[in-house]
């Protein structure tokens, strides 16, 4: 019996000082279900890219249209036209009508007006 009291005695005080130990706990805790969280996002995303691959692999279609989209190829009777961004179209600004309320006209583009391939 005097073990035990003597064991309480000590073991109590210790763990009174060491109470941030409960805190670490928690901190630890929330921070494994934060982990556990992300996991789970991420094998979802996972799965969903692994269905995508499998589709583009066992359908000769899908392929197909993500090769005419991205790598702009097309079959040897077909023509691809490719039209600038909005960004990479400096004229269309320059270009654009005078605003009737200003009174100020449209800036001259420095590049004449293109025309007709071969046109002098």
């Amino acid at each position: 019996m005097a073990l035990f009291v003597l064991g309480l005695l000590t073991y109590l005080p210790y763990h009174v000082v060491k109470h941030d130990s409960r805190m670490e706990h928690k901190r630890l805790t929330v921070e494994v279900d934060n982990m556990k969280a992300g996991n789970e996002v991420l094998r979802r995303e996972n799965e969903r890219l692994r269905m995508r691959i499998e589709a583009i692999r066992s359908d000769p279609r899908l392929l197909e249209r993500r090769a005419r989209e991205r790598l702009l190829m097309a079959h040897p009777e077909e023509k691809i036209l490719v039209f600038p961004k909005e960004e990479e179209a400096p004229l269309a600004k320059a270009a654009a009508p005078a605003d009737p309320a200003s009174g100020q006209e449209p800036a001259p583009s420095a590049d004449p007006a293109p025309g007709p391939v071969g046109a002098p």
